[in-house]
This record gives C-alpha cells, sequence and structure tokens, in this order.
C-alpha cells in the first residue's frame, strides 16, 4: 500500500524487541533463548496487527482466527515428532533432528490431508498451477 515508512518502523521495534531476549539467552542458556524467541514471534505479530489493523480493518481477532488452524497443525505436529523421538535412541543429534524433523513433516501432511485447512487447499491449487505452468513452458522449449 506504500507505507514502506511503517514497514520499516515496525522493524525496528522488533529488532528493538529481539536485542534483550538474545542478550538473555546468552547469559541464561538455549531455553531461555527460545522461549524469548516465542515472545519475540508473539509481540512482533502484535506490532504487525495493530499496523495492519489501522490500514486495512484486519483486526487481531481475523489475524488470529486465521493463524489458528495452521497454529494447531504445528502445535500437533511438534507434540507427536517429541513424543516419538523421545522414545527412540539415536545415534547422534544430527540423525535425532533429521528424525524429528522428518516425522513433523509426515505429520503436518497427514493432518493436512485428512483435514484440508484451507490454507492447504490453496497451496495445493498454487503447486498445481505453478506445475502446469512449468510443463507448459517444458513442452514448448522442446517443441518450438
Amino acid at each position: 500500500l506504500g507505507h514502506a515508512n511503517l514497514y520499516l518502523k515496525t522493524e525496528l521495534i522488533k529488532f528493538a524487541l529481539f536485542v534483550p531476549l538474545v542478550i538473555f539467552g546468552i547469559l541464561w542458556g538455549m531455553e531461555v533463548l527460545i522461549i524469548g524467541y516465542i515472545i519475540h514471534y508473539w509481540l512482533g505479530f502484535l506490532v504487525n496487527a495493530m499496523y495492519a489493523k489501522r490500514l486495512i480493518g484486519y483486526s487481531v481477532i481475523e489475524q488470529t482466527k486465521d493463524m489458528l488452524p495452521s497454529l494447531l497443525i504445528s502445535i500437533t505436529s511438534v507434540a507427536i515428532a517429541f513424543i516419538v523421538s523421545s522414545y527412540i535412541s539415536m545415534p547422534s543429534l544430527l540423525i535425532h533432528i533429521i528424525f524429528s524433523l522428518a516425522i513433523f513433516i509426515l505429520v503436518s501432511i497427514g493432518i493436512c490431508i485428512i483435514f484440508k485447512p484451507v490454507a492447504y487447499q490453496e497451496l495445493l491449487i498454487i503447486a498445481k498451477e505453478r506445475i502446469k505452468k512449468t510443463d507448459h513452458n517444458f513442452k514448448d522449449r522442446n517443441h518450438g
């Protein structure tokens, strides 16, 4: 909407909120850093939501309702990946992370296939359009 100055302002506010969280994380450990990052994310969301409300009338409640399905899918997927990976012994941390990530991705996709949230359906439409467009461009190059 031509409000680059507001974008810069919100990013500066979020950066100012993030710096102390990183310092706390360095001083008190990874758990504090992760909790701080989560707090920073939600504070950043509120800052952005405030401007979205002012500029286009998209309220925090409406934005939260729109994000809720994705948030629930993510929380459920993380919980399942954590539980499953905590019961299986891994030879290294890297393999443990890769295994947990694979479980997270599979559970997320499974939930999306079962419940078909709006964002997932829109992603499928976009992916199909891109595949069709890429296929069409490929055929044009090879037959033209």
